[in-house]
């Protein structure tokens, strides 16, 4: 068996097992994606070298799936190698040929040799036949009619896999009608020289059973015959025994000796000669042709066998490869709002977009930032065009009218509108979708999977944003149930901050920054509204929240300040009413309202929009009603356990994470919905049309 045979029959066992086993009862499906993401991953940890074919790629997923068939399972397994029986036969039938041969009684009398021996005639005769027709058919370049009868028989294979009831055994059936199909002319080439080898162990044995009883036997020759005579019988042993005499130059027969042999004359004449010519005959005409063509067949089947190739256009290996295959994508970014744009406003479009992508790029700190997936996949972002940084395609942000660069004008564009991308609050499945149809990659596995880790990492991102609210809430609710201490709320404060500035990726200089917007903001009554508990203005909840600030040292660094902001009034009649056991959660509902419109704010900050935000001013608004809709909840989570120790940095519980989940889920549906089947998501043109 072939190197490319074996790896032939390997991926077709491969296939077999999943396409009859598509519950994953024998190998997990989980399993079989894990196989598949090892074998990227190792290609991935090789580095360079030549890459590996279609076939390779299968063979080495195939490799891993079948090492993951449970032992007590191990039927299929066997199925790699050929069947012991087959082996068994290969051999087998050429020494049971040589051993009929010799046990041949018909052919001659132990102390007779007849010179018109039937079965020996026959023996000639039928091997002269297939000489011929097999010449014809190579002639003609026709088939053999075994490959028709052949694939007739494999035909019937289907049927039996349909009966089959056992995982295992639907298994071995698919294998076998996916394989046999696929492999019968080198089946049928094997068959061919296991024939062409019989009939050669049968004419050598037939010829040592006459040389071999020679030993203790004296063998008399003659002939008789009731309808020919001396004359026709000497005509047509020439004929018969021509090639022996002209190969070994013996001497040709006469008509006297023929005469003589008649009815075996004279108890007949000695018969060593003429055994030695029927050994020559059958050597000449039946041994070592037989044994040529044998030579020629398994000559065939191994070119065949080299040649071996599985059908890459199947849909069932398409799928595979599909999923296999890494894709790798350079897009260049232009940013424009229309011709003779302002230039701030195209650097503020590049500053917003490329903090969106920093947020989930695999290093927010490189130069260049890209996105990759564990299979290999990789998407790179390409700010200026240079010759040593070509790209597959553009990303046109803003509106039609501005020149495209050079260097890219020849590539697939997609347009994506910035105030579209503003009415969206997670904007990479519209990015993900105008790249998709500009390079026609709707279809791609690799590309899904960097399409998908886009969208998991901003999930991540908002799930690790949800579990740092509820560590800070976690943690004013220990302090409200207990020391009641306004400086540990404010570290608490400050500690969500810098976490959220880090799960944002923002660096500190933008974190100040959206202090002082926080504290200019929300600082003024008209943002905040009247509260009919409220005892003081917002200026003074900032006011407040700086005094934090002062008692602890600064050490928050503004945070209590910008605290005091977002709470407002709200935030001096906190300072007094969390020393009533009866206002606790109130002020924690509070501080979830602030904690949450804090997120709002990082998480605007990493989106691309236009100067202003029509929906921004309703935060509060939709943030308050939604977290009241859950008042009681939120409470009960953390206020329900007195003394409680719960500190900064501690595994918030999944119920309050998924109840804050909950809240701003509801508040992004109801500020940022999602548009219609009918809505358009993306433009994708070329370069002319701008």
């Amino acid at each position: 068996m072939s190197p490319q045979e074996q790896q032939a029959r390997t991926i077709v066992l491969a296939r077999a097992l999943e396409q009859a086993d598509p519950q994953g009862k024998l190998v997990a499906l989980d399993a079989r994606k894990a196989a598949t993401l090892a074998v990227l991953q190792g290609l991935k940890a090789t580095g360079g070298g030549a890459a590996p074919s279609d076939e390779q790629l299968l063979a080495l997923r195939a490799r891993r799936l079948l090492d993951l068939l449970p032992a007590k399972n191990a039927g299929p397994a066997l199925l790699e190698r050929p069947g012991l029986l087959s082996s068994v036969l290969v051999f087998a039938l050429p020494v049971l040929a040589l051993l009929a041969g010799m046990a041949t009684d018909r052919i001659a009398d132990p102390h007779r040799v007849d010179l018109l021996s039937l079965p020996l005639l026959l023996v000639v005769f039928f091997n002269l036949v297939m000489y011929v027709l097999l010449a014809a058919l190579t002639l003609m370049r026709k088939p053999l009619p075994g490959g028709a009868v052949l694939s007739r028989v494999l035909g019937h294979l289907e049927p039996w896999l349909l009966r089959q009831r056992g995982t295992s055994a639907r298994v071995v059936a698919c294998f076998h009608v996916l394989w046999h199909p696929l492999t019968h002319k080198l089946l049928l080439a094997r068959c061919q020289t296991v024939l062409h080898l019989s009939a050669a162990a049968w004419g050598a044995g037939i010829a040592l059973s006459l040389a071999v009883r020679g030993l203790s036997a004296e063998y008399r020759a003659g002939w008789e015959s009731t309808f020919l005579d001396g004359g026709q019988v000497e005509q047509l042993l020439e004929f018969i025994f021509w090639l022996p005499t002209v190969v070994f130059n013996l001497t040709p027969i006469t008509l006297a000796e023929v005469d003589a042999l008649r009815n075996f004359g004279k108890a007949g004449l000695a018969g060593a000669r003429w055994v030695w010519m029927y050994v020559g005959l059958m050597a000449l005409l039946v041994v070592l042709p037989r044994l040529v063509l044998a030579a020629w067949t398994a000559g065939s089947a191994r070119s065949i066998s080299r040649q071996l190739r599985v059908p890459l256009e199947a849909p069932y290996f398409q799928s595979v490869l599909a999923d296999m295959r890494c894709t790798h994508l350079a897009v260049g970014l232009v940013f424009a709002d229309g011709a003779g744009a302002d230039a701030d406003v195209e650097a503020s479009h590049r500053a917003r977009f490329l903090r969106l992508a920093r947020s989930v790029a695999d290093d927010p700190l490189a130069q260049s930032l890209s996105v990759s997936t564990p299979e290999g996949d990789l998407l790179q972002w390409v700010e200026e065009p240079t010759d040593a940084s070509p790209v597959d395609a553009v990303l046109y942000m803003g509106k039609a009218g501005s020149a495209m660069p050079e260097a890219w004008s020849r590539r697939p564009v997609a347009v994506v509108s910035v105030q579209e991308m503003a009415l969206l609050w997670p904007q990479w499945p519209l990015i993900c979708r105008a790249l998709a149809r500009s390079l026609n990659l709707q279809t791609a596995s690799g590309w899904h999977r960097l399409a998908s880790t886009l969208v998991q990492r901003q999930t991540q991102r908002f799930d690790h944003s949800m579990a740092a609210v509820a560590v800070y809430l976690s943690a004013v609710a220990a302090q409200l149930e207990g020391a009641k201490s306004p400086e540990a709320i404010a570290r608490a404060w400050d500690d969500l901050f810098l976490a959220l500035q880090q799960l944002h990726c923002l660096d500190r200089k933008t974190g100040r920054a959206l202090e002082q917007t926080l504290i200019g903001r929300y600082a003024t009554p008209a943002v905040i509204g009247a509260k009919p508990a409220a005892a003081a203005s917002a200026a003074s909840g900032a006011a407040v929240g700086l005094a934090i600030d002062a008692s602890t040292g600064f050490i928050t660094l503004g945070a209590g300040a910008a605290l005091g902001a977002l709470l407002g009034a709200g935030m001096g009649w906190a300072a007094v009413a969390w020393r009533k056991k009866e206002a606790t959660a109130d002020v924690l509902v509070q501080l979830t309202e602030a904690a949450l419109l804090l997120y709002l704010e990082f998480a605007h900050t990493v989106r691309v929009r236009v100067g202003t935000d029509d929906a921004r001013p309703a935060w509060q608004t939709q943030i308050a009603g939604q977290v009241q809709q859950r008042k009681l909840g939120l409470s009960s989570l953390w206020l329900e356990k007195e003394g409680t120790n719960a500190q900064p940095g501690q595994t918030a519980p999944a119920e309050s994470q998924q109840l804050l989940r909950d809240t701003v889920e509801a508040v992004l549906a109801a500020l940022y919905p999602e548009p219609g089947p009918a809505a358009p998501a993306e433009i994708v043109g070329r370069p002319a049309d701008f």
